[in-house]
């Protein structure tokens, strides 16, 4: 991994995990600026399995960020989206799981199964080590 990418890695581990001043807001502002849509952040509590959601309602897109250093637990994540498809209107949305580790192909694999079953598309952007 080059320098700039270690560095880059070690600023976004630096970042608080929640909040707009955290990996939630980075997160929110990447992608905001990737799609051209914009997000409004959960508040802390029950969050129906999104720290993101957009803010207009033509627009069914969503996000979870994960800023973790080791590995992202399984059931947190499957948890999220299974508590995304409780919600009315769920289905037909695009549901986005940042992270600043690698999510597991076994992981990644359930992640678009569940969202399979409950006609949610999935997007993983991760950090890869390569």
């Amino acid at each position: 991994m080059s320098d700039s990418l270690k560095n880059l890695k070690s600023t976004l581990l630096a970042l608080k995990a929640a909040g707009a001043d955290g990996f939630e807001g980075f997160l929110r502002v990447v992608l905001t600026r990737l799609t051209g849509i914009p997000f409004r952040l959960a508040v802390s509590g029950l969050q129906g399995g999104m720290d993101g959601d957009s803010a207009l309602r033509g627009d069914a897109v969503s996000f979870e960020a994960k800023r973790y250093s080791g590995t992202i637990p399984r059931n947190e994540v499957l948890t999220k989206i299974v508590d995304l498809a409780r919600k009315s209107g769920a289905s037909d949305r695009l549901w986005i799981l940042g992270a600043t580790v690698e999510v597991g192909a076994q992981l990644a694999t359930a992640v678009e199964e569940v969202g399979d079953q409950n006609a949610i598309s999935t997007l993983i952007l991760d950090w890869t080590a390569e």
